[in-house]
């Protein structure tokens, strides 16, 4: 049942850029995950699941965090009458699956370091070649994803995660998995540029930047060829492209005059923060948000607050925004290099909401998982 289980797990990371349907719905992807319930129910009745404290730590937190968002959002169900805000949790409650599971695979599928390598390498690859065969007539390239954004985050979360491998497992990574875990994360830059989110494309750099600093400077003469040659590939490419040219002058163009005229504050609805501080001790939950006054709704254009942090203390309040900091404080004395890559990450997680994004999960639980896959240790 493991190597099934493995197998969803791994297709998952494939399926997860075909999008069918709207954004909200079930993708392919998605329904295949938890269409491996009952097999994962089965394994667990059958096989003890053990966990260190580390692991018992995160997922305890991961499940306090997940719990809170639901009382909120079950209680403003009950206030409005409205089911809308459960849907966000049951995001949540995915999410919370998809890490159990991957959990799982790490730890009892036997997976050794070399194959996570070539299988990032390869999701990389498939990245690539989905932006070469399928043609996409937007400035902004999207491929298989409903938007840019969606295309961005997925690049640089794979990104982070790869880069955390790069550091924790230097001293047991041959050259060849140190040249495609590097290849990897400059497939993903170029990938980014592609989507024209100004904050991956920024981020991508950083964090290559912080992984050289933190364990490859000896490496420095080989990783600034590859970056380079990276540069020039991407921009010989890119300039090729009359109309990518216009466009990336456009966007630069329309985000200074929406800067010069609102500010970013209000243009990723933070304003809504500072017009309903009422909000802030126990949440405005997710959705509904015709309840709101925010520059980014009105009648027809109602969206969501475009930050990761801002939605946690705006739509859960003061308590799971406390306790986030409190976690990754503690993380710090632990494991100084995943809070040095969520800084690195923090721009696009400060204008962006990923938090239904299973990979950002994902990269809340490498620390653990890393360690397994370095230390072979199936619990």
């Amino acid at each position: 049942m493991i190597n099934i289980l493995t197998l969803v797990v791994g297709s998952y990371f494939f399926l997860k850029p075909l999008y069918f349907w709207s954004s909200g719905i079930p993708q392919i992807g998605d329904i295949l995950l938890v269409s491996s319930f009952p097999i994962f129910v089965l394994y667990i009745i059958k096989n003890k699941i053990k966990m260190d404290s580390s692991s018992k730590l995160t997922f305890v937190s991961i499940i306090i965090f997940i719990a809170y968002t639901f009382i909120v959002n079950l209680s403003w169900t009950l206030i409005e009458q409205k089911l809308e805000p459960l849907l966000y949790s049951s995001y949540y409650i995915f999410n919370l699956y998809f890490v159990i599971i991957s959990y799982l695979v790490i730890t009892k599928g036997k997976l050794s370091l070399n194959s996570v390598v070539v299988f990032l390498f390869f999701v990389s690859i498939y990245l690539l070649a989905i932006s070469i065969l399928i043609p996409d007539p937007l400035p902004r390239k999207r491929f298989t994803f409903n938007n840019p954004n969606q295309f961005a985050s997925y690049c640089l979360l794979i990104t982070t995660f790869i880069s955390y491998l790069l550091i924790k497992c230097k001293d047991k990574l041959s050259y060849k998995c140190i040249f495609l875990l590097l290849i990897s994360i400059l497939i993903n830059w170029y990938l980014t540029m592609l989507s024209l989110s100004a904050g991956a494309i920024v981020a991508v750099p950083i964090i290559l930047f912080f992984t050289v600093i933190i364990k490859y400077k000896k490496h420095i003469p080989l990783i600034s060829i590859l970056f380079s040659l990276g540069v020039v590939l991407s921009y010989s490419i890119l300039s090729s492209n009359q109309e990518f040219e216009d466009t990336v002058n456009a966007r630069i163009q329309k985000k200074e005059n929406m800067d010069n005229s609102i500010g970013i504050i209000q243009e990723r609805g933070y304003d809504r923060i500072f017009n309903h501080p009422d909000y802030l001790l126990f949440g405005a939950g997710e959705g509904l948000r015709y309840r709101l006054d925010s520059y980014i709704i009105d009648d027809f254009y109602k969206l969501e607050l475009h930050s990761s942090y801002g939605t946690i203390l705006f739509s859960y309040g003061v308590f799971p925004f406390l306790f986030m900091i409190y976690i990754l404080y503690k993380r710090i004395k632990n494991d100084y290099v995943f809070i040095v890559l969520l800084i690195s990450i923090s721009p696009y997680l400060l204008t962006h909401n990923l938090l239904r994004h299973p990979f950002l999960w994902l990269f809340f639980i490498a620390p653990i998982l890393i360690d397994k896959i370095y230390k072979g240790n199936n619990v």
